[in-house]
């Protein structure tokens, strides 16, 4: 059957998300925010601590990634 044939999955009418909108939604979305920080100096600790840890998990990537290679094309472990 032709995909512009099928009826969709939701139950809607065609042309219809079938979604809930109105309260129900804004409620939900208000929900699953996190409060506004208004100290700067909070805002760049905060942002601060983010890079750092970002920082970290790329740093251990990279150097697992290197090892990684470093064994495939020499056949040995790499140097401390």
């Amino acid at each position: 059957m032709p995909a512009a044939e099928r009826a969709p999955r939701s139950g809607a009418a065609p042309g219809q998300t079938g979604g809930r909108v109105g309260p129900t939604s804004a409620a939900a979305a208000a929900r699953n925010t996190l409060p506004a920080v208004q100290n700067d100096v909070v805002k760049r600790i905060m942002y601060s601590a983010l890079l750092t840890g970002f920082g970290a998990l790329a740093s251990l990537m990279a150097n697992r990634a290197a090892a990684t290679v470093w064994r495939r094309l020499f056949a040995e472990e790499p140097p401390e």
